[in-house]
């Protein structure tokens, strides 16, 4: 079932509600939401065939990548960050489907050898986490780390893409 709000769509997904918002013809936000749909206002809601175009692919391809179909995302991005969070987010995009790395070697490919906790700070303000893959990013000992959306969806996606792999 989907939901827009505005510019943002809303849909069911196995780790529970997430909440697509577009800007400039861009996927710009991904939230893990905690409400129903029914505790929308209906005067909000909007049908899915309005959907606008990105968000519809977006729900689309997130849909893909849930049914284990899909290993990379085509919809265009519209992260806002600082430059180095851009940069960072951008290198990370870079880490294949079931592939991780630390965040050590995250901070080396964006070119800051020892800014494993800056990179860390970086994930934690990704704005669009599945299609900019934080959850990929695990402690230098291989341990899983942090995920602002909580570590059940981290380690549901890391799950996820190794049996799909």
């Amino acid at each position: 079932m989907e939901t827009i709000i505005k510019n943002f769509l809303q849909i069911e997904s196995p780790v529970g509600l997430i909440a697509l918002r577009e800007e400039n013809n861009a996927l710009a936000e991904l939230v893990f939401i905690h409400i129903t749909t029914d505790q929308i206002p209906q005067h909000r809601k909007k049908k899915p065939n309005e959907t606008e175009p990105v968000l519809a692919q977006a729900a689309k391809e997130l849909t893909e990548y849930f049914e284990g179909k899909r290993k990379e995302f085509g919809i265009p991005l519209n992260p806002k960050g600082t430059t180095f969070q851009t940069k960072v987010w951008k290198k990370l995009k870079e880490v294949g489907y079931g592939e991780t790395l630390s965040y050590k070697k995250l901070a080396e490919k964006a070119g800051s050898k020892n800014g494993a906790r800056a990179v860390g700070l970086a994930m934690k303000s990704n704005p669009i986490p599945i299609f900019i893959p934080c959850h990929r990013v695990l402690k230098n000992d291989g341990s899983i780390g942090g995920f602002s959306s909580g570590l059940h969806i981290k380690e549901f996606l890391l799950s996820h893409e190794a049996r799909n792999r």
